[in-house]
């Protein structure tokens, strides 16, 4: 009896590109924390240095940041649930045929 060598791979194939997609926006949203710690530790820098924060711009920009990342979390999420939703129902049909 021969074995799938790859039976994950196998079975996620139908929805692989839905997958990647998902896993870049991912990764999108990840890159996005450094910059806002960027943002954190140079209002916190100028404070040691006693220079002026313009804490308002420094704020807005943490904040629409964030506001994005949240989004591409979001869309992440949903494409993933939906690719798992079109796993879900072929598997359903395999095992009903």
């Amino acid at each position: 009896m021969r074995r799938d060598p790859d039976p994950l791979a196998r079975l996620v194939q139908p929805v692989s590109l839905p997958l990647r997609r998902v896993s870049a926006l991912t990764v999108v949203s990840g890159l996005i924390w450094p910059v806002q710690a960027a943002l954190v530790a140079m209002a916190f820098g100028r404070l040691v240095a006693g220079q002026p924060v313009g804490i308002g711009g420094l704020a807005a920009g943490y904040a629409v940041l964030g506001l994005v990342r949240a989004g591409l979390g979001l869309v992440a999420d949903r494409r993933a649930q939906a690719a798992a939703e079109v796993l879900i129902a072929r598997l359903r049909a395999e095992i009903v045929a």
